[in-house]
Formats: C-alpha cells, structure tokens, sequence
C-alpha cells in the first residue's frame, strides 16, 4: 500500500509510529494523523517480510481505529460505511429484504455476505445451482452481515450487535452446516466470533473446500476444459485461514492448468477491497497486470470481493462458483 500513497506515514513502520504516538499521546487525535490508519488494507500482505514475527500491523491499526471510534474522531469515507451498517445493516448503503426464519430445517446453510447478495448476485446463484445438482437443500441466509466490515472500521459495538443478529438467525435456522463464500465472512465467523465468546455452534465450511469434496465424492459430474488459467488468492483465505490448496484442486478437476502470478498464495498481491478506503482501485490495478502477465485468458478468484474489485479493472474476473455453474454437465 505504501507504494500506492508513496509516503513514509503509509509504510508499514510510519502506521505503526503514527499509531504509537497517537497512543501516547505525542500527536493529536485529529482526522489528517486517523486517516493515517486507514492507510492499510489488513491484508497481512506485510507478515511474511516482516523481521518480527508475532506484529501483524493490520491488526494492531484495527484496535488503534476502535480508539479514534470511541474519541469520535471519524474520517468521511469511515463514516459513511459506519452509517450505512447501522441503519441498513450493510456497508453499500442499500435496503434488503430481512432475515425470515425457514419454515422448514436446512441441513445445510449458506450464508453469502453483504458483497454477494448486493454487488455480486450472480455468485449466489452459481452456489445454488451447484447445491442443487448435488441435490442439497440448503437455506441461503440474507439480510445479515457477519460485522467484519463494522470491526474493520473501529466500530466494535456496531460489529457486536451485527454478530448478535446472525447468532440468532443461525440458531433458528438449526443447519449442521454453515456453507460461506466470502472469506472475511469465513475468517470472521470461524476466527473472530470465538475470540469474543460467540459460539455459532456449527461446523464452518468455505465454498472453494465444499465444492473439492463434492467433486471428489462424484456429486457434481463436470464438463471439463483444457485452458490456462490463472487463480488470484484472497487474503482472507490464504494468508489469514491458510486455504490455497482446495480452490486449485477444484480447478484441476475442471482440467484446467493453473499457472500462477509472480506474487501468489502467501505473497499474493492485495485486490485492494481489504479496507474500503481511498485508492484501493489502484492497488487493484496493480494486481490485474500480475494477473495478465501469467499469459492466462481465464482469470478466477474464490472471492465476491475480489471479483468485484478486479472487474472495476475492466479485467474479466469469475468467482469459483460460477466457473463450476458453468461446468455442470
């Protein structure tokens, strides 16, 4: 990210500095020296170059940004997004259709997140269809958002009233299963909720490993297709939940050959969707040249984020669900 701003105060070690000194006390709580802390996507893209091995600067900058929340010193752009997940209870600014609780027990739930059901539409189809080939029933969760992107601001009572209503839909709808496409959503769902005692009481799936098992199992015959392509790697579920493995081996049981970007799985570049903030387009941009130079006319990611992120490119980018829709036989 520090390359996009070209600042020192946006290198890893002058947000870390900045959010120090706010912390002391040495610099004032006022919006220019905040939205220095904004000024990182959480991406965890710094971890592995970093000398020390337990700093992950995206976290800290999140406990920093509840402390700017609390002091209300709010920058514009956080602002919006905080206002939107209180009165809609997502980050887009849009109305939705509430939760209902099913009239009939899903074995099996899935839970899209606020990007699929309202940005990326068709990821949420192209999962359906791939359930009902596999003949599952499942219970497609709406009108609910994990909270990650309430956390992610610094607004942790707001993240613990959206955890609080998706605890509650879960419970009523009863699954043994909880099926999520967005890695966030995954990471927060499997990773955060228990750090703040919230116990979902179901086993956690991603899509990308869901759908390895039903192919391996014979479920969901495909068509398969000889073509390069090339796999971008979310950050949420590479470097943050350690999953890069199941989505390649899907796309090998589609006969595909991945050929990777110079930065791929625990490198991978950013889409730049991580923070929501100000030129993540340019980090975006960044990534869709990593991308094109692997040679590859097919570009697939296992993120509705990331696709979208990547499509504002003008880089035509499918989410894993939707290749495997197309493939059905």
């Amino acid at each position: 990210m520090e390359e996009v701003w070209a600042t020192e105060s946006s290198s890893p070690s002058g947000k870390a500095r900045t959010a120090l000194l706010l912390l002391q006390g040495q610099i004032p709580w006022n919006k220019e020296n905040v939205k220095i802390l904004y000024q990182c996507l959480t991406c965890w893209a710094s971890k592995e170059p970093c000398p020390f091995e337990d700093l992950i600067i995206g976290d800290l900058l999140v406990e920093v940004r509840k402390e700017a929340v609390k002091k209300g010193v709010i920058i514009p752009e956080v602002a919006a997004i905080i206002d939107s997940l209180r009165k809609y209870g997502n980050p887009y600014g849009e109305k939705r259709e509430k939760f209902k609780t099913p009239s009939k027990e899903a074995e099996i739930v899935y839970f899209p997140g606020c990007t699929a059901e309202l940005r990326e539409k068709k990821i949420v189809s192209a999962t359906v269809r791939v359930l009902q080939k596999a003949g599952i029933n499942a219970h497609i969760l709406k009108g609910l958002c994990c909270g990650w992107p309430a956390l992610q601001m610094g607004d942790e009572e707001g993240f613990l009233r959206l955890a609080e209503k998706t605890e509650e839909a879960l419970e009523a709808c009863k699954g043994k299963f909880l099926l999520v496409g967005c890695p966030s959503c995954f990471e927060y769902l499997t990773k955060i909720y228990p750090e703040r005692g919230v116990d979902l009481k179901t086993k956690i799936v991603h899509t990308s490993a869901f759908f390895l098992s039903l192919l391996k199992d014979g479920k969901i015959p495909v068509k398969t297709i000889r073509e390069k392509v090339a796999y971008h790697d979310p950050c949420a579920l590479g470097r943050k939940m350690g999953i890069y493995d199941e989505p390649r081996e899907v796309l090998h049981s589609l006969g595909l050959q991945v050929v990777e970007p110079e930065k791929t799985r625990e490198f991978a570049t950013c889409c730049g969707g991580g923070g929501m903030v100000e030129k993540s387009l340019k980090v975006a941009q960044k990534r869709k040249k990593e991308l094109i130079s692997t040679g590859a006319k097919l570009f697939v990611t296992a993120c509705p984020t990331c696709k979208m992120m990547l499509n504002k490119t003008k880089l035509e980018v499918q989410d894993l669900s939707e290749l495997l829709a197309m493939r059905l036989e």
